[in-house]
């Protein structure tokens, strides 16, 4: 389970008494289900956020989503661990009070000495150590365990048999990392320093759970769960105020909606959908989406997709700027040659065109010049539309050709744009430069954070130069009285 503040997250009860034929919404992630639907996105906005934290990994400034990911990929390779060392790792681990490196550490050191079958390590033969392979533990009652390894020829294939003691075997090289460990250790806990197995593991393995001598005046289970002790409280004040919570009785849905909202004091990381925005109070009720447009509802979708493109990616597009309403005014337009829906279909050809793909040979079927003027755009028009092989875009490419693209229904301009658009978004290149964008805006990211720590330490250390000063003055004057 993902945390939270470093804390493990519990998931909301079913509401009561819920009846079958009832509406309501269900996180898909967690599948709780809310009655109301402003909670339902306060909870829903809360797993978008990146507050949460991988258990098993340790990694931060997650997803929920990202950190269950993190956590299935990291409890896949937990299980690799064999078998024979999951018993003593868990009791090195049971009520320990080092800290996760040191533990670490601890049981990789520890487990240097426990072999299994299978293992591959090095076993003496004729004074020196050789590559060899554990087949099977040879016990003899009371005795030292015994090993039988084959040792391995050039191929790892088994090529001699042979008896040894566990001190004639070593590993060149611990087989499980320190980190590997790490997510071993937080995979298996339910509770850090001292930390506590998970119980069904504690169970199967026979771990005990009878706490130390040394850590039962500080903390005791209740409910399952380790807890620390805390002093006895006043008997007739929790009293009044269990009263005052029995009157009020709101204690309930108060500890619900806190719950919900326990990251609302964390920062929102914007952009997020309008409906995840938090609801103002000066504001009632929220505006009618807008509909004053030329082009049909329908298509609405397709204008804002098509402009928000262009105007985004420009400068990769070697494409002005340009208005919303300036290019939905063209869109309607009934002249075949308007200069901003040339220029816009000329520079998602020629990043196709550069691009060299399936798209750059049905642009370049025929011989003609590469520049892409008032006169040739429509050929090229023609010559994609017609290598998509979309019925309902190929239908109008006989208009296209008799120089009537003006003529063309607003919302089948807007596919072909749609269209060309999806392509580009498709190809290696594009994806190149958006990593590239992504790359630069993550190092200027970490440049401000730099410069504000600087900044921060600048202010620290002036802080505490003025009170060292203040100090000395002082002392001054006490030395002159």
């Amino acid at each position: 389970m993902p945390l939270l503040k470093k804390k493990s997250h519990k998931l909301l009860e079913p509401p009561k008494n819920l009846e079958p034929q009832e509406l309501v919404y269900q996180v898909r992630l967690t599948n709780e289900i809310f009655r109301d639907y402003q909670l339902y996105l306060k909870r829903l906005n809360l797993y978008r956020n990146r507050v949460w934290t991988c258990k098993s990994t340790g990694k931060t400034s997650l997803s929920y989503e990202e950190a269950l990911d993190s956590e299935k990929l990291a409890g896949k390779k937990v299980q690799t661990l064999p078998r024979e060392l999951v018993a003593p790792a868990l009791r090195i681990i049971q009520f320990s009070t080092l800290s996760l490196k040191d533990l670490a550490d601890k049981i990789a050191t520890e487990l240097q000495d426990c072999f299994f079958p299978g293992a591959e390590l090095y076993g003496e033969r004729d004074g020196e150590l050789h590559p060899c392979k554990i087949l099977r533990i040879v016990s003899d009652g009371d005795s030292k365990p015994q090993y039988e390894v084959g040792f391995l020829d050039k191929n790892k294939e088994v090529d001699d048999n042979t008896v040894l003691f566990g001190e004639d075997l070593s590993w060149k090289k611990f087989p499980f990392s320190r980190n590997f460990l790490k997510s071993f250790i937080r995979d298996s806990t339910c509770h850090s320093i001292p930390w506590v197995v998970n119980d069904y593991l504690a169970k199967a393995h026979e771990i005990t759970r009878k706490i130390p001598k040394e850590l039962q005046n500080k903390y005791v289970f209740q409910n399952g769960e380790l807890v620390q002790q805390r002093k006895q409280e006043d008997k007739t004040g929790r009293e009044n105020r269990k009263r005052k919570r029995a009157e009020n009785g709101k204690h309930v849905a108060e500890e619900t909606d806190r719950e919900v909202n326990g990251s609302e004091e964390e920062a929102i990381n914007y952009p997020i959908e309008d409906l995840l925005l938090p609801p103002d109070p000066d504001v009632t009720q929220r505006p009618s989406p807008s509909r004053d447009f030329s082009v049909p509802m329908d298509c609405v979708g397709d204008l804002l997709m098509v402009w928000d493109f262009c105007t985004s990616f420009g400068r990769q597009l070697h494409l002005w700027r340009f208005s919303l309403e300036d290019f939905e005014n063209a869109v309607c337009h009934k002249e075949s040659n308007l200069v901003l829906i040339m220029e816009v279909h000329a520079s998602l050809f020629r990043f196709l065109i550069n691009e060299r793909g399936d798209s750059f040979k049905a642009l370049q079927r025929r011989s003609r010049k590469s520049k892409i003027t008032l006169i040739t755009w429509a050929e090229y028009l023609c010559d994609f539309l017609e290598s998509v092989n979309t019925p309902d875009l190929c239908f109008d490419v006989g208009t296209i050709k008799r120089g009537h693209y003006g003529l063309l229904d607003p919302n089948v301009k807007l596919k072909i744009l749609r269209e060309l658009v999806n392509h580009i978004t498709e190809t290696g290149m594009f994806k190149g430069e958006i990593d590239e964008l992504v790359e630069q805006r993550h190092a200027l990211g970490a440049a401000r954070r730099e410069e504000a720590l600087a900044e921060a330490r600048q202010i620290r250390e002036e802080k505490e130069r003025s009170k060292t000063g203040e100090e000395a003055n002082g002392v001054l004057d006490n030395n002159r009285l």
